[in-house]
């Protein structure tokens, strides 16, 4: 791992604009996806995970109301990185959050932005 790290920020300058983080942060997802595949599995501790790179696989996951896939459990890491914002938290919480997040996305607040 800490070889994979050091070869990652080797000569890596990092563009303000660029959001493709995974390489310096993550090089061994990276090194895994070649190996494997996508989607692939991972021990975190005692419990598997799955890593997915595809949009639309995550969005599926995300909004399933099914029960089967958890948010509470997130990893320290992901949790500082995130936060308990829209994606990690259900239930109750996650109405309130989407209540106050959804204003922002109104279509004629994204026009304004992108123009």
């Amino acid at each position: 791992m800490r070889k994979m790290k050091a070869e990652a920020d080797d000569g890596l300058r990092l563009d303000v604009h660029d959001h493709n983080y995974l390489p310096r942060v993550m090089p061994h997802f990276l090194a895994r996806k070649q190996q494997y595949g996508e989607p692939f599995l991972y021990w975190m501790g005692p419990r598997p995970r799955v890593c997915l790179f595809d949009y639309e696989s995550v969005r599926q996951v995300l909004s399933n109301k099914s029960g089967h896939f958890f948010k509470d459990d997130a990893h320290p890491t992901i949790l500082a990185m995130l936060g308990k914002g829209l994606v990690l938290v259900e239930g109750t919480d996650w109405v309130r959050h989407r209540r106050v997040v959804n204003p922002a996305f109104a279509m004629d607040k994204l026009k304004v932005t992108i123009n």
